[in-house]
């Protein structure tokens, strides 16, 4: 909804639009007095809203509507703001609380929480039965074209809102009312009163198109501030490319890589997929680092030494500044050596550093070349400076990977279909080329995909933004447990049907060709599911039952003897697993058995 960068400008008061006359104050009367007499205003409302919370006497909607509409009215200016039965938008009520101008305003009960569905917050015509306060303004806005922004309050916290074209990732501003009134914190009261002061809504006190609203300009400028990050982040992306591709080439340590190179092994396209893989994979870095994504959550002490760890000797965030400093960029290459540890880490797991088993992007096999190559710390932190700082106006500011949409991730995408690599060996240089001709085609290229119902990309990052957007959307503290819990299940199934591995067993005999003979006694079974010899010694008199009836004694067990049912299934599943495998290796050699496999005839 807002830029971090242009909340804090706004709730500082540093923002456009934020003079005494932008708040509609009279002559004479400065911000620090309104304020004051403000926070003044809204603590007595509270002490009074407070002695009700615990009455069972009353109604809880109603105390708290009298609440909300008295403390927009008084303390945050809304003198307009009056109940209403709803609005109606075509065929569907939306039973909204109040209106304040433009403004709808849903307010809950202090004992529902803003997401918790309750009937009342139903829309008529819409055939849920069931909406939660926010979802109620939501709709409402999506629906609606006179009403932009809209406020949902329970009288402990308020919200502001905005139309949006998604609920599947809600996005507002919440304030706490209940901590800033009851605790008396008056600064944090004169952020809310600067964000969510009535004329933020509608400037012009007879009545204005929402679109003119303060709120919507401060989003329009933070777009504005997004565009210029994106275009920055570009060049640098640019920048660090061509960096870390001229900073491997020269490194006197990476002669297989040249050679590789030289020879045509690795040819200067797939160089150039390993250098993205490795821009990619420093992006991911940057953002979950920042939102503390990237440990699993533990609380142990040997989880937080590994934390403690990987912050202290590893950790990208360490390095965001000391890029900036010169005489840190020098011919030793520890700093690389220590990323090294982190990819790998993040493709099999480190415990020790507390890193997930990611795989993926951080696979092995994703920039092998890179992966063993050397980096001197000079071109390795000149590649993060331009990743992780950008220049406005003359002036040095961090990229905000924590906040990154994903749009602005795509759109750096983009900008590297347009890159062409070239390499200068004799130089040991890395840079791009291509005609204008070449970049017009890729733009032209990526309009028609967006608008064709079917599209494909070859390129293999094609759907990293989409992928690391996921993640951080959808993760869980469950990567670990999941990729232990695959490992355990595998060597259980290799335990239960006794996997022997003759070349890791042997590995010795194998490096010489194998073993020249294998004697053994032959075996007589025949691979079959016997339910009688099964069921001999665990359930006789199951094993004493025939045909059918022994089949429904089976089932049975299912809800009457759950853990011999469990092995029964298993046991039945190693077989048919078994025979599949056997039927596999007889068709192979022109002798498929009709029913039964007799498993001395495999062994000849």
């Amino acid at each position: 909804m807002f830029l971090p960068n242009q909340l804090e400008k706004a709730a500082l008061g540093q923002a456009q639009h934020q003079t005494e006359s932008d708040y509609r104050l009279p002559p004479g009367r400065g911000r620090k007095d309104e304020i004051g007499r403000a926070f003044q205003i809204a603590a007595a409302q509270w002490r009074q809203f407070e002695a009700l919370l615990d009455r069972t006497d009353l109604d809880a909607g109603n105390s708290t509507e009298q609440f909300i509409i008295e403390l927009l009215r008084h303390a945050f200016g809304y003198q307009q703001i009056a109940r209403v039965s709803g609005v109606t938008v075509g065929e569907r009520h939306y039973p909204v609380t109040a209106l304040a101008g433009h403004l709808p305003v849903v307010i809950a009960p202090h004992r529902v929480a803003l997401d918790e569905p309750r009937e009342r917050f139903a829309v008529e015509g819409s055939g849920s039965r069931r909406k939660s306060a926010f979802q109620l303004a939501q709709e409402c806005l999506n629906a609606s074209q006179d009403h932009l922004w809209a406020l949902v309050s329970n009288g402990r916290q308020i919200r502001l809102l905005r139309n949006a074209a998604t609920l599947t990732r809600p996005s507002f501003l919440e304030i706490d009312l209940q901590d800033l009134l009851a605790s008396q914190r008056y600064a944090e009261f004169t952020m809310a009163w600067r964000l969510l002061h009535a004329s933020r809504a509608d400037p012009d006190p007879d009545g204005s198109a929402p679109a003119s609203a303060i709120w919507e300009r401060w989003c329009e400028a933070g777009v504005e501030e997004g565009t210029r990050v994106r275009e920055g982040l570009r060049v640098g992306v640019a920048d660090a490319l061509m960096t870390l591709g001229s900073g491997f080439l020269a490194h006197p340590g990476n002669q297989a890589l040249r050679q590789a190179l030289q020879d045509g092994t690795l040819d200067q396209h797939a160089y150039f997929q390993q250098l993205l893989c490795l821009i990619y994979r420093l992006i991911f870095l940057f953002s979950v680092e920042e939102r503390g994504l990237l440990h699993p959550a533990d609380d142990s002490p040997a989880a937080r030494r590994a934390r403690e760890a990987y912050a202290e000797g590893y950790a990208m965030a360490r390095l965001r500044d000391r890029c900036l400093k010169r005489r840190a960029r020098n011919r030793d290459d520890d700093l690389w050596q220590a990323t090294r540890i982190v990819f790998k880490g993040l493709a099999d797991g480190e415990p020790r550093l507390a890193l997930p088993a990611l795989g993926g992007l951080f696979a092995l096999t994703q920039c092998p070349d890179l992966d063993g190559a050397d980096l001197d710390n000079a071109h390795w932190l000149s590649a993060l400076a331009a990743l992780r700082w950008s220049c406005h106006g003359g002036n040095l500011a961090p990229v905000d990977y924590r906040n990154m949409a994903p749009e602005e991730l795509g759109s750096v995408y983009e900008s590297l279909l347009e890159l062409v690599p070239e390499l200068d060996l004799p130089r040991r240089a890395f840079g791009f080329v291509g005609g204008e001709a070449n970049g017009e085609w890729r733009i032209v290229n990526g309009g028609v995909s967006a608008s064709s119902p079917f599209t494909t990309d070859h390129s293999p990052f094609a759907a990293f933004p989409t992928r690391k957007t996921l993640y951080l959307e959808l993760r869980s503290d469950q990567h670990n447990q999941i990729h232990r819990k695959q490992r355990q299940a595998a060597q259980q199934a290799c335990d239960a049907a006794q996997v022997f591995h003759w070349q890791l067993r042997f590995p010795q005999v194998f490096a010489r060709g194998g073993f020249d003979c294998v004697l053994g006694n032959p075996p007589w079974e025949v691979s079959q599911m016997g339910e009688e010899e099964f069921f001999s010694a665990r359930a006789p008199l199951i094993a004493a039952l025939a045909g059918d009836e022994r089949k429904r004694a089976i089932l049975a067990l299912e809800t009457d003897d759950p853990p011999l049912w469990s092995k029964y299934v298993r046991v039945s599943q190693q077989v048919a697993a078994s025979n599949a495998f056997f039927r596999h290796l007889a068709d192979l050699n022109g002798r498929r058995p009709a029913s039964s496999i007799p498993i001395r005839y495999l062994r000849i």
